[in-house]
């Protein structure tokens, strides 16, 4: 993948990124391992969907 097409999240470039259940900055360290992943996206497609 070219470099002009990744590092940034915007419009025509790829994404890799996962969307989590809640903000892993806020909160306790200890429940970190107790977050699940909404979504996740791989060279700007969909893997991942959970379901409700």
């Amino acid at each position: 993948m070219r470099a002009d097409n990744a590092g940034t999240l915007a419009v025509g470039k790829a994404a890799d990124i996962a969307i989590w259940d809640r903000d892993p900055y806020s909160v306790p360290t200890a429940a970190i391992k107790d977050m699940k992943a909404d979504m996740t996206l791989f060279r700007g497609q969909v893997v991942f969907e959970r379901k409700p």
